[in-house]
């Protein structure tokens, strides 16, 4: 596994980046909360691999109250606006090996720990969420990602 010495997720605008190393990558904040509840789920996945006991895992919430609270002040527009700033990438795959957490975006393959992962979830879930109310989005979706087992083996 490799380590990376700068990963950071900023919101700009209606984006969100995320920086790895020597990679950054550009997405619309749909698609940022697409793969945070990906690194989430495969971050708990991988955990469970490691044995590691639930009430061990890191809680992956943000505190929402008072997100929620810094959101609306940035929320100046009921219609949804754009800053028809580019993406960067359009290919992701989130999935895991192991222990480990793969998120591939188009021709960039990146490893995790599983802890990494659900770090790197939270903020992109938050980066997110400040960007759809840059963008004055008020929409509401919810979205579930599991992984189907077959439970009569376990």
């Amino acid at each position: 596994m490799h380590t990376y010495r700068r990963i950071e997720v900023t919101a700009d605008c209606d984006l969100v980046q995320l920086i790895v190393g020597q990679y950054t990558f550009r997405f619309v904040y749909r698609a940022a909360f697409d793969i945070a509840q990906h690194l989430r789920l495969n971050s708990r996945l991988a955990m469970q691999h490691q044995n590691v006991p639930r009430e061990d895992w890191p809680a992956h919430t943000v505190d929402d109250d008072i997100l929620e609270a810094e959101l609306k002040q940035l929320n100046t527009s009921r219609a949804v606006r754009s800053s028809n700033m580019r993406v960067n990438c359009k290919n992701y795959r989130v999935g895991r090996r192991d222990a480990l957490v793969l998120l591939a975006i188009d021709d960039v393959n990146l490893e995790f720990d599983a802890d990494t992962a659900g770090k790197i979830s939270r903020w992109l879930r938050q980066r997110a969420k400040e960007a759809k109310a840059w963008a004055g989005d008020t929409s509401t979706q919810i979205r579930a990602v599991g992984e189907l087992t077959d439970a009569a083996k376990q």
